[in-house]
Parts: structure tokens; sequence; C-alpha cells
């Protein structure tokens, strides 16, 4: 499986077959771009940042419907950094 986040705010996972790349799910996740994005330790949990600090949480076993939906949105209010 492969995360990407582009300028325009959409996240996209992708899973690898034998045909190549195959798009699983797409998300417009940020009005701007993806500044960061980051698993939890397990890989059940996606934390998706945007440049005005906001935060999508997503539980990754959504996409396996063809569905990236995010459980929950954090408004830090400033630009964040780093995510440990």
């Amino acid at each position: 499986m492969v995360v990407s986040g582009y300028k325009n705010g959409i996240l996209r996972v992708l899973a690898l077959n034998s045909d190549g790349f195959t798009l699983v799910a797409s998300h417009k996740v940020h009005t701007e771009g993806i500044q960061m994005i980051k698993f939890s330790e397990d890989g059940s949990k996606l934390a998706v940042v945007s440049p005005e600090g906001k935060i999508f949480f997503f539980v990754m076993e959504s996409y396996k419907n063809n569905e990236l939906t995010p459980f929950c949105l954090y408004d830090v209010g400033d630009k964040i950094n780093d995510l440990k």
C-alpha cells in the first residue's frame, strides 16, 4: 500500500498488484496542500497534516471499502513541524 498527498489537498491510497498500482481510495482532505502524512506505529491509523495546522485522522480499515473516511479533524491553529 502506498499513500500519497498532493498540493491540491487530495489523498490517494494505492495498492500494488500484479498489474502495477491500482487506486483504492481517493479523498479531498484539505483545501490547501498536504504537508505531511504519518502512520501510527501499528499502521492502523493515518494522520494527514495541512500547512494551516489542521490534522485529519483516518482508520485505515475504511480504505478496504474503496472509501477513506476521516474519523476526526483537529485544528492546531498553527503550522505543525513534526508528528511523533
